[in-house]
């Protein structure tokens, strides 16, 4: 009985030990990215990146009032109407705050700002814009209450 017991107890702790199918895939992935990353280094660009460089003075021409054109079209491709506007389209859905806030005593990660202070959304199916062509809503020059 003793012994029926023991092996049991064995089999148990031995079962118990195995990594489940997750960890080993886990550890798979982890080694073959570390393959990759070896094999195929991420390229010295030399101290400058141009597309960055794009990214940072679109922020510059953002946060100052620029012209700008506003494109209208319909969701079969024509064009609606084109008016003068005052920077650059938001995302409708873009926030002021953090979306997201932490959990006390767990450590989680929320999103960052952007240098702008906005918090973009990943996608957004429509936009803010601020025309400046008479009498059109929403203008800064629309006389209309």
């Amino acid at each position: 009985m003793k012994k029926i017991l023991f092996i049991l107890v064995l089999a148990f702790v031995l079962v118990a030990c195995a990594p489940s199918s997750n960890q080993i895939e886990t550890q798979q992935q982890e080694l073959a990215v570390t393959s990759i990353v070896e094999n195929q280094p991420i390229p010295d660009l030399g101290g400058y990146s141009f597309e960055r460089q794009v990214v940072i003075e679109t922020y510059v021409a953002r946060n100052n009032t620029i012209s700008t054109f506003s494109y209208l079209f319909t969701f079969d491709g024509r064009v609606v109407e084109i008016c003068p506007s005052i920077g650059y389209p938001i995302p409708y859905s873009t926030q002021l705050t953090a979306p997201e806030k932490p959990t006390q005593g767990y450590s989680l990660t929320i999103p960052q700002s952007e240098p702008n202070g906005l918090y973009p959304p990943e996608s957004a199916a429509a936009l803010h814009q601020k025309p400046i062509k008479r009498g059109v809503r929403g203008s800064s020059n629309d006389k209309a209450a």
